[in-house]
């Protein structure tokens, strides 16, 4: 769960979200309606310590 505090610029705020803590279901949800994939050269601007996989695979 987390709590979100009124931001007085955007207005928005004083809000509760129930986070799913089952990562594997979340990464699941994601790779299913949201099947992107960050191409290699901004892949390694992004993360130049790491090397490239495919986000959903």
């Amino acid at each position: 769960m987390a709590v979100v505090q009124r931001d007085p610029i955007l207005g928005v705020g004083n809000q509760t979200y129930l986070l799913d803590l089952d990562s594997d279901r979340v990464y699941d949800e994601l790779c299913r309606t949201h099947p992107f994939t960050v191409d290699k050269a901004q892949w390694e601007s992004l993360f130049p310590h790491i090397e490239w996989r495919s986000s959903c695979g």
